[in-house]
């Protein structure tokens, strides 16, 4: 089981906390508000790509970046702004996060509980972040 936290409900936490009364010499986790398992998530993705979703199989991602740098390369070919995949990323972060062999999510609820209440939909975070990425060039 894990949460994340988008970038701009955190810099809205971080702007509240910084200008509420509430806010004042206090420490908040601050995350999206739901919490899910990555097989879960798996298959909307791949939906959201217009992909079939694989079962799931422990791999390295920076073994598979190092493999398939060739295959991104075409992939990416004219159309995307960077086509060495390991310039974007080597897969070792990717690694560590989906590597945990146990569940990684903070306690917002003392966040919500001093009047901060906005949250954000973890699917919905990604297919907006991957409707950025893809509008910038950097995913196809």
């Amino acid at each position: 089981i894990v949460d994340h936290t988008d970038a701009d409900l955190l810099a809205e936490a971080t702007l509240w906390a910084a200008t509420s009364p509430a806010g004042e010499n206090e420490a908040f986790n601050v995350n999206n508000g739901d919490i899910w398992r990555w097989c879960e998530l798996w298959p909307r993705i791949a939906q959201w790509f217009e992909l079939e979703c694989a079962p799931p199989v422990r791999l390295s991602f920076h073994q598979l970046f190092n493999d398939y740098r060739a295959v991104w390369r075409e992939l990416a070919g004219e159309r995307l702004v960077e086509a060495d995949i390991l310039r974007l990323s080597d897969g070792q972060f990717a690694d560590f996060v989906f590597g945990w062999q146990y569940d990684m999510f903070g306690d917002g609820s003392k966040l919500r509980r001093a009047g901060f209440q906005r949250m954000q939909a973890t699917d919905e975070m990604f297919f907006s972040l991957f409707s950025q990425l893809r509008t910038a060039r950097v995913i196809p």
